[in-house]
């Protein structure tokens, strides 16, 4: 096994990587977005442009506005942008629509585990959506920094990541980053489509 995570359970529209705003990182500090770092959007306005897309998310155990509540918490524990990894889970996911591997039952939001497109359901699967989300904010932060986490780890991928490759969202992609190592593989444009999800989250519309 390796330490990028290839594959999803996001839709087809999902996974596509063109019509991407090469400018958008450009109108972050330092020309590229730190993955950690402190929130900039609210549970309700993260909510608001989840459901604005997709007004029947798949989320069995919890409401959209409980589940961003949740990427917020955790992302405070560990230091990571909870608004960040939740542009990211709308990527993965297909604004939580799914469709290729995970399930929404699985509470696996951003694809962790699941490596071949070809084996449906066969991916990691949380009991509860909190540890979904706690997991996904462990593997990010894994990418992120070598700091240690704060809480428990429960990311069952966490040890086969190179520690702080891609502190960067622009490097979550393992084509866009200079040490070859990402989240997704081969992953061009990866990280741009999350940046641009994440502007138009803030932005409203």
């Amino acid at each position: 096994m390796t330490d990028r995570d290839v594959k999803s359970g996001a839709s087809d529209e999902a996974q596509r990587s063109d019509d991407v705003d090469t400018s958008l990182s450009d109108r972050y500090s330092g020309n590229f977005t730190l993955i950690m770092g402190e929130s900039v959007a609210t549970a309700a306005r993260m909510a608001a442009y989840a459901l604005s897309v997709n007004p029947g998310p798949k989320l069995p155990s919890c409401t959209v506005k409980q589940l961003a509540e949740m990427f917020l918490e955790e992302g405070r524990v560990e230091g990571v942008r909870g608004d960040a990894a939740w542009a990211q889970s709308l990527l993965e996911t297909g604004y939580f629509k799914y469709g290729r591997i995970v399930a929404p039952d699985m509470n696996n939001y951003s694809g962790i585990g699941a490596l071949y497109e070809d084996r449906p359901g066969f991916a990691a699967r949380f009991d509860s959506p909190r540890l979904g989300v706690r997991a996904q904010i462990q593997h990010l932060k894994a990418y992120a920094t070598d700091d240690p986490l704060n809480g428990e780890c429960i990311d069952p991928r966490f040890e086969f990541v190179v520690r702080g490759s891609a502190p960067y969202i622009e490097w979550l992609g393992a084509a866009d980053n200079p040490k070859g190592r990402g989240w997704a593989f081969p992953g061009g444009g990866y990280g741009k489509n999350i940046l641009r999800l994440l502007e138009r989250m803030l932005a409203g519309r």
